[in-house]
């Protein structure tokens, strides 16, 4: 293995309290309150594919999505310092992969401004980031997986890769890559467990068993 591939928000970073507060707070601000907003539904979806649902939900319909994003994001940037923490042993994996002289990969469906934030506030900085805004289709499409991997100069059997949602492993598998762990994010969503299983990659708790199964203790 040469390099290691995460999702961000609920992989390496527990973002869903501070993403939840910035939809509501982008509403209130448009005078919308109290919409119901299920993150398990919105986990892994771009900011725009996020924002028709959150919209649709408070009744929206003829809002400009793209204000409504500008909203959120400002929002976002002002609370994820302060809600985010990075969830466990995500500094460590981190931290043995360069001593080791690993790639260290990200790609988000987050933009990349809120994925920035994320990673400044956690202290980890990738040698590659791919956002949902710097691809045209995003997970469970191949595109932003293999957007990383090129940029890397990596090929995808030189890589492990970890996510917490399907559509994670989903776009790991159309890219080719052989070896890759689901954990458990920072929201509970329920797992089908045959398409896991078909996937062949294998369900940990949490980064510190990665770092056992590839011997980054």
């Amino acid at each position: 293995m040469r390099g290691g591939l995460f999702d961000l928000d609920g992989t390496l970073a527990s973002t869903a309290t501070a993403h939840l507060r910035a939809w509501q707070m982008a509403l209130e601000e448009l005078g919308v309150a109290n919409v119901r907003i299920d993150l398990r539904k919105l986990l892994g979806m771009r900011a725009y594919d996020i924002a028709k649902e959150v919209a649709e939900a408070a009744g929206l319909r003829s809002l400009d999505l793209q204000e409504l994003i500008a909203l959120k994001t400002r929002y976002f940037d002002a609370i994820a310092p302060n809600l985010t923490r990075p969830m466990p042993c995500a500094l460590e994996i981190v931290r043995s992969l360069k001593m080791k002289g690993m790639r260290f990969l990200v790609v988000t469906s987050s933009l990349r401004r809120s994925a920035s934030t994320v990673l400044r506030s956690i202290g980890l900085e990738p040698d590659v980031l791919v956002a949902g805004d710097d691809v045209s289709r995003g997970k469970p499409d191949p595109q932003p997986v293999l957007t990383a991997l090129a940029l890397a100069s990596l090929a995808p059997g030189e890589v492990f890769a970890v996510g917490d949602t399907l559509n994670d492993l989903r776009a790991y598998r159309s890219a080719g890559i052989g070896r890759a762990y689901m954990v458990r994010g920072d929201v509970e969503v329920p797992v089908d467990e045959t398409e896991l299983s078909a996937l062949g990659f294998t369900r940990v708790e949490t980064l510190c068993e990665v770092m056992g199964l590839e011997g980054l203790t």
